[in-house]
């Protein structure tokens, strides 16, 4: 599949491809949304986005480098378009064996390395939520299916890049894990009874 994708195939050849290692790796069931090896950095290097995805995402699908930082809890996708940059962090959680539930709480655009704007979401369904179906995971690549169709092929990134990356998605595993906690502190001071 990478070939056909370096070698700039059609659409239809990769997603035949792509068809063929799902059912590959059907054939030998493995929990790919719980493996480990799902973990880190990952750079799209090609995607076939459906019809009813995102606006944003259609519009911008292959003008920029894009990466998906994946760690239990959050994901974090970044598009880089030279000195413009688009963050978005979201919770996520193991819905089955193969989907990730991707819910997005926040986005950052900045310029020249410097955040610009950050814009909390209030997701809703259809909106700012959905999964991730882990097709095919191995220590260097990766295919992916959205809820709403459209298909991800990533590799794995190593070396400097991906440290900085996974760093910024640490910091934000952890704004998540104090602000959950702040949430449960603030609901159980509620429900004291006096």
């Amino acid at each position: 599949m990478l070939d056909a994708i370096e070698r700039g195939r059609d659409e239809d050849e990769i997603r035949a491809r792509a068809d063929e290692i799902a059912r590959l790796a059907s054939s030998v069931p493995t929990a790919y949304a719980r493996d480990a090896r799902v973990y880190g950095t990952w750079r799209m290097v090609w995607s076939a986005q459906d019809r009813t995805a995102n606006a944003f995402q259609r519009v911008l699908s292959g003008l920029a480098v894009n990466y998906q930082i994946i760690a239990p809890s959050v994901v974090t996708n970044v598009a880089k378009f030279g000195w413009f940059e688009v963050e978005a962090r979201a919770t996520s959680e193991v819905l089955s064996d193969s989907k990730i539930a991707v819910v997005i709480r926040e986005v950052d655009v900045k310029a020249f390395g410097a955040v610009v704007k950050t814009i909390a979401l209030t997701p809703k369904p259809g909106a700012g939520e959905g999964w991730v179906e882990q097709m095919y995971v191995d220590d260097e690549f990766r295919v992916s299916v959205g809820n709403k169709g459209s298909l991800f092929c990533h590799v794995k990134e190593k070396g400097k890049e991906m440290k900085s990356l996974e760093a910024a998605t640490a910091t934000a595993v952890a704004a998540t894990a104090s602000s959950t906690a702040l949430a449960r502190v603030a609901d159980d001071e509620e429900n004291v009874v006096p």
